[in-house]
């Protein structure tokens, strides 16, 4: 920002100037925060879909009535929609 400011002393120049400076940082750090906030939102959702995948396909074992079924990365993955390179090996 530009000021044409024959009629403003340096002090007040340098005021405003840090306003706006500091305006531009907290908005810049608010998208950043939103951002943070919109990752762990979804981080959650993903995780309690998995929650509910695993105890939908293992109900027979938690209940004492069968085997423990395997469950590998790819069915996780099929199963929630997910890609599969958001599962560690």
């Amino acid at each position: 920002m530009i000021l044409n400011d024959r009629f403003l002393n340096e002090t007040l120049y340098q005021m405003i100037a840090e306003k706006i400076k500091t305006e531009k940082d907290e908005n810049k750090d608010l998208i950043e925060e939103k951002n943070i906030i919109s990752g762990l939102k979804k981080r959650e959702e993903s995780l309690v879909e998995i929650g509910k995948i695993i105890l939908r396909s293992q109900t027979s074992y938690l209940e004492g009535k069968g085997p423990l079924l395997p469950l590998g990365i790819s069915d996780l993955a099929t199963k929630s929609n997910l890609s599969k390179s958001l599962f560690p090996d």
